[in-house]
């Protein structure tokens, strides 16, 4: 899953590729929601509407703001998107 954070602009700037930390329980609860708010699908990737919230754990952050070794904590179903980052440290 790629993570990211909503900028001041309204655009979008990627931070990470998270792979590690899923349940299997969180997987099914996502692939429920993600076919609500597909927005496109190419090749091998499905987009969604930006409305989802997460917490991830990263190592460290890059000098562009991009995070290294992410691991996903969970979803946030209650937050509503306020156009920053969520992740924690």
């Amino acid at each position: 899953m790629l993570v990211g954070k909503q900028l001041s602009n309204g655009k979008y700037k990627p931070l990470a590729n998270v792979e590690f930390g899923f349940k299997p329980e969180e997987k099914v609860a996502f692939r429920q929601i993600a076919k609500q708010i597909v927005t496109k699908k190419e090749r091998d990737m499905v987009w969604v509407e930006p409305r989802l919230c997460c917490k991830v754990q990263y190592l460290e952050k890059t000098a562009s703001g991009s995070l290294r070794i992410v691991s996903f904590k969970g979803f946030n179903f209650g937050k509503v998107q306020e156009g920053k980052n969520q992740a924690l440290k």
